[in-house]
């Protein structure tokens, strides 16, 4: 609640024109939809003298001191008086006319208007007191909470005046709502607690919890702070609005309020309310299929190391996409009962594109390695392969994607390896006391660029007991919190303390440093480790 007098005045007062003014707006169209035009020029002159009231009340509010304005406000009674006894009046002509008129249900109506307007005459003759909270329609039918949802959606009106209550649930329902009433913050958060809604109407100035806190509130709360929020108030102070939309309110509406400004402010709130939810649909469908592409995406990547236990090689290999799907590939596959291709790439850009291009570069690799020798009479040679694969993902490119590449073919009966390495991270060789050896760092460029381009086939022999050790550069260059990398020092240290380590522990000893020095910090690439050892 506003500790400001000036703006306590400013509300006490215009709650009852509020009301005078609604009800006269509702009666209107009511008559007007009944056919009972006899009706509409006491009521149109009820609403006349309100509004003019309320100019009158601007004006006088507008006085730059407070001790001038109450001053003001109690030396004009008979020019407050003039139009508030003219109301009741006319309310009491009225009544006959509405029973005449087979109207009767409009009579409790005219009674708000004209006990608003004796209330009002006595704010002014007695001085503005705290309270007049209660309001002036205790009979007010209240808007069910388990009523059907209307088509329009759910509004849930928050005001601790029972009048104010009345006519908001009357209005909002002839337009298709479905309303929930409660006079409090507190049992706004009960309710919210079993009902779902697409709008909250919330009053400012209320007791125990004002309009702020329970806007505060519920923008704190993940599973309310996407309902929109229009605030509605007879505190018309620009503070009070910054305020109420820097707390994350929709608008703000001030009392009394114009029917048709009321029915576009909430329109436009609950438009934005579907489409955010669409949105958020939309977000949701699409995390589904991601999450479905990264189960298919990394079922496609081998994950039975036992393969090469037989012919005396060991094998582990780890593929962890930074989103949900990535662009790493590593694969492994017999070529021939003794020779053994392994492959570690990295497609260009991240994400489903790179995901897909990763997808078809792996379906080439295999089909061109095991099935070279049948169309050449020969085991190809790594460089020979590469062409291959280079000139086949160049065909049917028109977004120019590359692939980094480093395949190897290990002969399980000497430990030797060819290799031929597209622009990719060069390997190590991890020896059986630790000693590292970085493989040459001429690597020609990625594939998928020039179909051209020659390569060179590199031979290396494994010792007994010795590893391969090939990475993507999501390792090597993954970043802290502070952007710090990784880099080659810390992984050539990590791979000095593995020597004689079987592959499954090398790769989870550089995850578990990796993943140590990235902290809280999110992972920026995909990370695809590969390691071989010949058992010789």
């Amino acid at each position: 609640m506003s500790n400001d007098p000036a703006a306590h005045v400013r509300h006490e007062l215009r709650t009852p024109l509020n009301h005078i003014i609604g009800y006269s707006e509702l009666l209107l169209e009511e008559a007007g939809e009944r056919g009972r035009a006899e009706l509409a020029p006491g009521l149109h002159r009820i609403l006349d003298d309100a509004r003019a009231l309320l100019g009158l009340i601007n004006d006088l509010l507008a006085t730059s001191k407070f001790g001038a304005r109450v001053a003001a406000l109690r030396q004009m009674p008979a020019e407050l008086a003039t139009p508030l006894n003219r109301i009741v009046a006319t309310c009491e002509s009225l009544q006959p006319q509405i029973a005449a008129a087979d109207a009767a249900d409009l009579a409790p109506d005219l009674e708000r208007i004209a006990r608003a307007a004796r209330h009002f005459l006595t704010l002014v003759r007695d001085g503005v007191g705290p309270a007049v909270a209660g309001g002036f329609a205790e009979d007010a039918p209240r808007v069910a909470a388990d009523a059907p949802a209307a088509e329009h959606g759910a509004i849930l009106v928050v005001d601790d005046n029972e009048t104010n209550r009345d006519m908001l649930s009357r209005r909002l329902a002839r337009q298709g709502y479905q309303v929930h009433l409660v006079a409090g913050g507190r049992q706004a958060f009960e309710l919210l607690e079993t009902q779902a809604v697409d709008l909250i109407l919330l009053d400012v100035m209320m007791p125990e919890m004002n309009g702020y806190d329970a806007l505060q509130r519920l923008k704190a709360n993940p599973a309310q702070r996407d309902i929109p929020v229009l605030m509605i108030s007879a505190l018309d102070e620009m503070d009070s609005v910054v305020r109420c939309i820097e707390l994350g309110a929709e608008d703000y509406l001030f009392k009394p309020f114009d029917p048709v400004l009321l029915r576009a402010r909430i329109g436009a709130c609950l438009e934005k309310k579907r489409l955010r939810d669409e949105i958020a649909r939309h977000v949701r469908r699409m995390e589904r299929e991601l999450e479905l592409a990264r189960a298919i995406q990394l079922s496609m990547v081998p994950t039975d190391f036992s393969i090469a236990g037989p012919q005396g090689l060991e094998l582990y290999a780890t593929l962890q996409p930074a989103y949900e799907v990535g662009g790493d590939l590593y694969d492994f596959f017999w070529m021939t009962p003794e020779r053994m291709c392994l492959v570690v790439a990295d497609v260009s850009d991240k994400g489903a594109s790179a995901a897909l291009f990763m997808a078809r570069a792996k379906t080439v690799i295999r089909l061109l390695a095991t099935n070279f020798d049948r169309a050449a009479g020969r085991a190809p040679t790594a460089a020979e392969l590469v062409v291959r694969i280079d000139a086949e993902l160049c065909q049917d490119n028109p977004y120019s994607m590359f692939v980094t590449l480093l395949l190897c073919i290990v002969d399980a009966r000497t430990g030797g390896i060819e290799w031929c390495n597209a622009g990719h991270n060069p390997p190590y060789l991890i020896a059986p006391d630790g000693a590292i050896t970085q493989l040459a760092r001429d690597n020609g460029i990625p594939i998928g660029i020039d179909a051209e381009f020659s390569r060179v086939t590199e031979t290396v022999q494994l010792a007994s007991g010795g590893s391969l050790f090939a990475y993507t550069d999501g390792v090597s260059e993954s970043m802290n919190e502070e952007n710090g990398m990784f880099g080659t020092d810390r992984l050539e240290a990590v791979l000095r303390s593995c020597g004689g380590h079987t592959p499954q522990d090398v790769v989870n000893a550089m995850l578990r440093h990796v993943q140590t020095f990235a902290g809280s910090a999110a992972a920026s690439d995909d990370i695809t480790m590969l390691v071989c050892r010949w058992r010789g």
